[in-house]
């Protein structure tokens, strides 16, 4: 059976409009009134695919437009020109079946409340997303115990582990029964068992529910475990796009 493309980008470019500032007081009241800028290209004509059930590790130095590309393709950030297509729809329109469609966990920022316990928050997301009470029992217990988290639903959120909120993002994330799950460094400050199991449960997840994972770390070892393909960018530029196992082979990463 052929599969889907579930994310397919063409020529997709963003570009910033930079000011120039020039030293001299003189220099810089005329910038006042003629301001010198020019562009800054951050993502530069790139080009790739998807396909339904892939899991795509996306790398690059710092500034090489990876953040740039995923809060395009997760529609908070307007393309220059070019375009994407995410789950069949156009991101920059926000639309509420493709915010559905799509979960997004980074390592370096919470969605939880501190103040909440875990199943409270989810149960806010459930009343949001409209989500089936007997679909949202089903996720939630299948999910918990994957995660191995089941004791710790009912505990206020601020008291849990890094590791432990970690596994109640992924939580959060996939009980809204997405199809794509776009990750940002998951494992960033985690201890070695805690990566173990969100790379294993990742893996699981991957294969059991054939979710589309999307994920950037700066970790080889979550790009090695997790992912079958690779994307490199360097300056803005996509300069690799092959199996991942090849790649992390010849350059010796393994």
């Amino acid at each position: 059976m052929k599969r889907q493309q579930i994310i397919q980008v063409q020529d997709l470019t963003k570009k910033y409009l930079i000011n120039l500032h020039e030293n001299g007081i003189g220099q810089r009241i005329k910038n006042l009134f003629h301001p010198k800028v020019k562009d800054l290209i951050a993502v530069n004509s790139i080009s790739f695919s998807v396909y339904e059930g892939e899991s795509v590790g996306f790398i690059g130095q710092n500034g090489a437009g990876k953040t740039t590309t995923i809060k395009m393709l997760t529609g908070t950030l307007y393309p220059s020109s070019g375009y994407c297509r995410v789950s069949g729809f156009n991101p920059s329109d926000q639309s509420n079946d493709f915010k559905r469609s799509i979960a997004v966990v980074m390592g370096n920022k919470s969605q939880l409340f501190p103040d909440l316990t875990p199943r409270d928050y989810l149960n806010l997301l459930k009343v949001i997303y409209e989500i089936d009470d007997s679909v949202f029992d089903k996720t939630l217990t299948r999910v918990s115990h994957m995660l191995n988290i089941e004791d710790k639903l009912d505990i206020q959120t601020r008291k849990l582990s890094l590791g432990e909120r970690m596994k109640m993002e992924f939580l959060a994330g996939i009980i809204i029964q997405p199809k794509i799950l776009f990750l940002d460094e998951p494992t960033i400050g985690l201890d070695v068992i805690s990566k173990r199991d969100i790379r294993n449960f990742l893996i699981d997840l991957n294969k059991q529910e054939n979710i589309t994972i999307f994920l950037t770390s700066h970790d080889m070892e979550d790009i090695i475990t997790v992912c079958d393909r690779l994307l490199i960018m360097d300056k803005g530029d996509l300069i690799w796009n092959g199996n991942c196992q090849i790649f992390c082979v010849n350059r010796s990463f393994s």
